[in-house]
């Protein structure tokens, strides 16, 4: 949640003195808050939450899932044209190469001690189908002419999504600031950056 919501929030100040600024509606508002809860608290935040049960390898591998989903969802939903043997084919080749990749580590893929197996990779499948949903409803929904200012209004309401459930899990009565490290600082930053200012905006 701070993450986004600092990154939103230095999006919205720079697209809000770029000379394509318009003044967001309330139907902006509201596809933004649709797409940045489906792609920041069900997409990202579904990936975090997995992370607690199974390894970043079997996540790398469950969200490569991701675009059977945008192919499914775009037929199905947009109505766009049935995939074809070549666009099934890609996917295939695509989850395989992720397979590959991780293939060999044996039981490592999942939680060392195998508890909560079956919540993670859920998590994570319904993580990759938020994420596609939202990138689906996105591309429907009205949005201002800025990109800078559409992202920035999808990261601060899918920021506000994200704090309330941190509330509602009582992550606020466990946080110690005292307790954060140098090196948990130095990682925010760099999600800051380089996973919210430059590559969710790309």
């Amino acid at each position: 949640g701070s993450r986004f919501a600092l990154a939103g929030a230095i999006l919205f100040v720079i697209a809000r003195f770029s000379k394509d600024y318009e003044r967001p509606t309330a139907k902006h508002w509201r596809t933004s808050f649709i797409v940045g809860t489906l792609l920041l608290l069900g997409g990202n935040g579904g990936v975090v939450l997995a992370q607690q049960y199974i390894s970043s390898s079997m996540t790398a591998l469950l969200v490569a899932t991701e675009p059977m989903w945008v192919v499914l969802l775009s037929w199905l939903w947009l109505k766009s044209e049935k995939p074809n043997w070549k666009v099934a084919a890609g996917l295939l080749v695509g989850f395989v190469g992720v397979w590959f990749l991780i293939a060999g580590r044996g039981p490592g893929g999942f939680g060392s001690d195998g508890s909560g197996q079956t919540f993670g990779i859920v998590a994570v499948m319904a993580a990759a189908l938020s994420w596609a949903a939202g990138s689906m409803y996105g591309l429907r929904g009205a949005t201002p002419k800025s990109s800078l200012l559409t992202a920035g209004m999808q990261m601060l309401s899918g920021s506000l999504a994200l704090f309330i459930v941190g509330i509602l899990r009582g992550e606020w009565a466990s946080f110690d600031p005292a307790a954060v490290s140098s090196n948990s600082m130095f990682a925010l930053g760099y999600l800051l950056v380089f996973g919210s200012l430059l590559g969710f905006t790309a």
